[in-house]
């Protein structure tokens, strides 16, 4: 599959900024999601912009996903809904709409959003936030393919701030790749035989 990826604003187009900054931890999760999207076999575009005015930056990714036929584009996103918040508010995912003739995206985004509420991102007393329809936003609207913005985390909200720091973002950004693929990495053991043998050698 075709995949374009994108992190959301810039450093002239800032993003939610609170305990932690959208567009530096944004950064740092689309890099692990199209690595490990890689690792599944998928050829995968990177259409995050450089530093520009918010419609340019939104336009930049938009237009390099649809140039290219992408099959699904992913934006990394975090929120913000408070100044400060002392606890848990989730993560959520967005599609234009659950009704029209595309069916990937709610599919993925179903995925995604079971994937880290699996994590322990769900909301207010553990229920999860879901996914969301959202027919203004132009990422979502403006894409000529299936299109998902993924709501990472809430910057200002303690408990999954927390939560964030501790997984990091190469487990977040392997959790989001391997439900888009709805498969898992495999991951390979290597041996040191000289290690082993020395080991056994010693036993004798």
């Amino acid at each position: 599959m075709k995949i374009a990826v994108r992190g959301g604003h810039n450093y002239l187009a800032t993003g939610c900024e609170g305990l932690i900054n959208e567009v530096v931890e944004d950064r740092k999760v689309k890099d692990s999601v199209i690595k490990y999207l890689k690792q599944l076999g998928h050829t995968v575009l990177d259409v995050t912009p450089g530093n520009m005015d918010r419609d340019s930056d939104l336009i930049y990714g938009v237009n390099k996903a649809n140039n290219w036929g992408a099959d699904l584009f992913i934006s990394i996103h975090f929120n913000k809904a408070y100044n400060s918040y002392n606890g848990a508010i989730g993560v959520e995912c967005l599609v234009y709409s659950k009704t029209d003739n595309i069916t990937l995206d709610e599919q993925v985004a179903t995925r995604i959003q079971n994937a880290l509420d699996g994590l322990g991102f769900t909301g207010h007393e553990n229920k999860s936030r879901g996914v969301k329809e959202n027919k203004e936003l132009y990422e979502l609207r403006a894409t000529k393919m299936a299109s998902i913005i993924i709501e990472t985390c809430f910057v200002e909200a303690t408990e999954y701030v927390a939560l964030y720091k501790k997984l990091g973002h190469d487990k977040i950004g392997q959790t989001i790749a391997e439900a888009i693929s709805n498969k898992k990495i495999e991951v390979k053991v290597e041996y040191d035989m000289k290690k082993i043998s020395n080991l056994l050698w010693r036993c004798i």
